[in-house]
């Protein structure tokens, strides 16, 4: 009998499977989710508009309509395109394998987003980290000697960037552009939540493009994420791009929040007052925190870490552990800010399980 050994490539057996612990009867803050739902008065409308949806069909290829409405959000001119994907990492695995070759290198700071990575082995692309300095910022001379060394084509910039929360020196930024001798990715995962977004880059560099996802706004169960480049970028690029690759239930969904943007908007706002609430009250129990642009706050003590994780599960609430992942993030751990009520349920948590490990 044939075996996995024998045919299953060595390094993707020495792999884990991405892992999601079960959160039944749990809060759960540790996956940047948005503890809004649907605005209540679309809720009908979107029930019609799925009724309405024909399920013997296949999805619309193009997303056409989704296209549109987005261009006219953005004000994108005809010189733009938009590639949508199943989630931001389908486009990462698309943009990786547009460039993927035995001697091809893509970078990206560390700590970051850790899918640039691991799409980058799937598809036996070098990845190259560069450690961000102390603050969380791009260390530029370290950048400038590794882009001369690997000359990589194509560099991952988070903005704001996970799982640190900040955004990285504009500076910094258009220094790391005007080296690169490839593409340069600004992923605007968290753009709901920050001061500043990149899509005027596109005008002035012809090397970028802006990569951003629903994801964080209230819509990660759709899976939707979409990539604005150059005509000719998402040209090469839908080469690569699975056949009716966005379901019809999730384009019928993003087309009626597309309409929608302001009254979506207005939540973010209000994630962005309760992490500037939530910030203070973690410095009160003791905490150091870091400055976050995103729907996420990073918090270190000595106390924290699995232990304080683990503790916090058993009184109901999830969030994340980032010890062992990076040496800049020993003992931090990073805190998705939600709804009020849910943020001081995980205070009084938080509070509890720090009490009971410093009496230990």
């Amino acid at each position: 009998m044939t075996k996995p050994e024998t045919v299953i490539r060595e390094d993707i057996r020495s792999l884990r499977a991405y892992h999601v612990a079960p959160a039944d009867g749990l809060l759960k803050l540790d996956a940047m989710e948005s503890p809004y739902a649907m605005p209540e008065q679309l809720t009908d409308q979107w029930l019609r508009a799925l009724r309405d949806t024909a399920l013997n069909r296949y999805p619309d290829a193009s997303m056409a309509e989704c296209s549109s409405r987005l261009a006219k959000q953005l004000n994108l001119s005809d010189q733009y395109d938009v590639l949508w994907g199943n989630g931001s990492d389908e486009l990462i695995q698309i943009l990786i394998q547009s460039i993927a070759s035995n001697d091809a290198v893509v970078m990206s700071p560390t700590p970051s987003f850790v899918m640039y990575q691991v799409v980058s082995l799937w598809n036996r692309v070098q990845h190259v980290g560069i450690d961000l300095d102390e603050n969380f910022d791009i260390d530029i001379p370290a950048w400038r000697d590794a882009i001369a060394t690997h000359q990589p084509a194509i560099i991952f910039l988070a903005q704001p960037n996970n799982p640190t929360g900040n955004l990285f020196s504009e500076t910094a930024v258009e220094q790391i552009i005007e080296m690169a001798p490839g593409l340069v990715v600004l992923d605007e995962a968290y753009l709901a939540y920050s001061s500043r977004d990149h899509q005027s880059y596109l005008d002035r560099y012809k090397n970028v493009v802006v990569m951003r996802t629903l994801s964080k706004e209230g819509f990660a169960g759709i899976r939707l994420g979409y990539l604005i480049a150059h005509s000719s970028w998402v040209t090469e690029f839908n080469k690569l791009r699975m056949p009716y690759n966005v379901n019809s239930l999730t384009q019928t969904t993003a087309a009626l929040v597309l309409n929608h943007l302001s009254e979506i908007s207005e939540r973010a706002e209000l994630i962005v007052e309760e992490r500037g609430r939530l910030t203070k009250q973690l410095s009160q129990l003791g905490l150091i925190t870091y400055p976050s642009e995103a729907n996420f706050i990073v918090a270190k003590s000595a106390y924290l870490g699995a232990d304080v994780v683990e503790a916090m599960k058993t009184r109901g609430v999830l969030i994340k552990s980032l010890c062992g992942s990076h040496p800049l993030l020993t003992h931090c751990v990073r805190i998705t800010v939600s709804s009020k009520d849910d943020n001081d349920i995980m205070l009084e948590a938080l509070e509890a399980s720090l009490d009971a490990l410093k009496q230990n």
